[in-house]
């Protein structure tokens, strides 16, 4: 059922200053409300029918903040005022917790088609003021950062200007938090002053309605497919449930629509020696390049054995790739495979980048932690139809494939082909163990124990899980020694691993796409922001720089070789001649077809002087 709503305060504000009545509602400038008190704004106004009231908003640590209103200010027209135009948000925020400057936004809907909503957008909010004193942050006034995309939308419908509204994420902490409005606000006519006819009284009112939304709890996963010497295809993805309800009104999950701040990780060693740790951890984040210290760290491209290694990238020692200064430095000394799991890796962020600062990365995070971070967000629609295949492992050499295939090396040879990016987990993908389900679905191994629990929670609450796999990428690890720069000789000395990711930041669902008779519904989502940023694993093989084959497989191949060439060498020989002969053959054919032509032309003018 639809409820009229009148801002009666704000539209008397518009209608005050703009036509010059004899009494002001509240004090404005003329053209914004931005400095206007937010709690001077709301009480003179009427939320929900009723003229607002601070003490039904009390402080409540469990509540969930609440947007009051969403407001419209001087939409005109005129060219001269049309710059006025603004849209501001009223908060309640029963927490009191403060909530910061940076990285708050509201999600509206940006594109319709046949009077319902086709796609959503995030916008910026721009904090105004907050309530202070016995109210202090119980109140917060934002004003919508449009780029222009708004106004040009609601000039083209010269009957009411729609906005649909499904959450507003709030910033607590540096990552912020989603709460559902799930409202659309119908604005009609115009405050005193923006009409056609400056004179004329107000005409302006707005109209709201529920508006449908889905709630999410997402949760990442990620899986490395071993297909590569150093190198792993890494994929992404996330998973969270869905109400069977609404697949069965709206039918399929056919697309998704969502945004992330792509990021790849600065170095990340790994030590799995105590003692070695203890050389390096009073060094962590600063340069050493000017500094007398005597140890380093490397690793290596090719083999590992003899004197003085070759340095591909090096800490503290001249390589192919140097750098002197580490910001993640990690001890696994105590742990059985030396996984860094995610939760550690964020902890480990978070703690780098409170105690160095250089926050420049998404708000949040020190510079220092990422080589590289995309200027922009991306935005993407992922279709369910839109397949994706990942390449298995080659050396280049089918019978170098093939002995690693027999020996049962651990890369991965085959091909993943046509895999979906939207998946519906079924009961029957969770048999096995649990190296079977992360092959299988293409989740980290650490995480099929949740997996199965959410699945479980999900079925008994009536929803379908779904798996989201919405990027690719590489993942770099090699084997890493330890250096002491008094030692006449230089050996490998492993110490560990270093790795190096993509990760992503800020990720976020918008929207869902469902089809069903070949007709398309699109669904806000609301659900947190959160990084997704996977797991440190250790090297898969041992790199020693053949190849990737071990220096067993070399000895094996070496004495297939001579096994065969012992039993079958007079043939083997006979066939090298005959080829040896036909590359002669082939070689010198051009030179004798040369030598024939000029001897052939030396006779024709012997004969021809012979005849004279």
């Amino acid at each position: 059922m639809k409820r009229l709503k009148y801002f009666l305060c704000v539209l008397l504000a518009c209608i005050t200053v703009l036509g010059g009545g004899s009494s002001a509602a509240f004090a404005v400038s003329s053209t914004n409300l931005d400095n206007t008190p937010v709690l001077q704004d709301l009480q003179e106004s009427t939320i929900n029918g009723e003229k607002f009231d601070a003490a039904h908003y009390p402080y409540n640590e469990q509540g969930e903040a609440k947007l009051l209103a969403f407001t419209e200010f001087c939409f005109s027209y005129k060219a001269e005022l049309a710059g006025n135009y603004a849209l501001y948000v009223y908060v309640y925020n029963p927490t009191g917790r403060e909530i910061r400057q940076d990285k708050n936004s509201i999600q509206i809907a940006d594109l319709y088609a046949n009077g319902n909503a086709t796609h959503y957008k995030k916008y910026n909010l721009r904090l105004c003021n907050s309530s202070a004193g016995g109210l202090d942050k119980l109140f917060y006034k934002f004003r919508v950062i449009d780029d222009g995309s708004i106004f040009e939308r609601v000039c083209k419908d010269n009957t009411a200007r729609r906005y649909d509204v499904s959450g507003i994420e709030l910033n607590y902490t540096g990552t912020a938090e989603d709460f559902t409005v799930g409202n659309k606000w119908v604005y009609s006519g115009f405050a005193k002053g923006c009409g056609a006819d400056e004179n004329a009284d107000s005409t302006l009112s707005c109209i709201t309605d529920d508006l449908e939304t889905v709630r999410l709890e997402v949760k990442p996963t990620y899986y490395r497919y071993n297909n590569g010497i150093r190198i792993q295809t890494q994929i992404s993805s996330v998973y969270f449930g869905v109400d069977n309800a609404l697949l069965k009104r709206y039918g399929t999950l056919q697309k998704i629509h969502a945004e992330w701040l792509k990021a790849i990780t600065n170095d990340i060693a790994v030590i799995d020696k105590t003692d070695s740790y203890q050389y390096f951890k009073d060094y962590i984040g600063i340069d050493v390049a000017d500094k007398d210290f005597k140890y380093s760290l490397y690793t290596c491209l090719t083999g590992k054995e003899g004197l003085f290694p070759a340095v591909y990238w090096g800490y503290n020692i001249d390589g192919t790739m140097r750098t002197d200064k580490l910001a993640y430095l990690i001890d696994k000394s105590d742990s059985a495979d030396n996984t860094v799991s995610s939760e550690e890796l964020q902890e480990y962020i978070k703690w780098y980048s409170d105690k160095f600062g250089n926050k420049t990365v998404a708000g949040k995070y020190s510079g220092d932690l990422f080589v590289s971070v995309d200027e922009n967000k991306t935005d993407v629609i992922i279709d369910a139809d839109s397949h994706f295949d990942i390449n298995g492992f080659t050396t280049g050499s089918g019978l170098l494939d093939w002995f690693n295939r027999v020996i049962g090396t651990s890369l991965e040879f085959d091909d993943l082909k046509d895999k979906e990016p939207i998946y519906l987990i079924k009961e029957s993908d969770l048999n096995g163990s649990n190296e079977e389900i992360s092959k299988r679905l293409l989740v980290a191994v650490s995480d099929v124990n949740k997996l199965k629990a959410d699945f479980a929670i999900n079925n008994k609450a009536g929803k379908a899980t779904v798996l989201f796999r919405f990027a690719t990428s590489d993942y770099t690890v090699d084997d890493m020694a330890m250096h002491h720069h008094g030692d006449l000789v230089r050996t490998w000395y492993g110490v560990g691993y270093k790795a190096q990711e993509t990760v992503y930041l800020d990720f976020d669902i918008i929207d869902l796409t469902f089809i069903k008779n070949d007709v398309a519904t699109v669904i806000p989502v609301v659900s947190n922001p959160l990084d997704i940023i996977a797991g440190i694993t250790p090297p898969p093989v041992n790199n020693d720089g053949n190849g990737g084959v071990e220096w067993w497989v070399w000895v094996i191949i070496v004495a297939l070789t001579g096994i065969v060439f012992y039993f079958f060498a007079d043939p083997i020989i006979s066939l090298l001649l005959l080829i040896f002969d036909g590359i002669v053959f082939v070689i010198r054919l051009p030179f004798r077809l040369i030598g024939g032509f000029f001897g052939l032309f030396k006779r024709n003018k012997k004969g021809k002087e012979g005849k004279k």
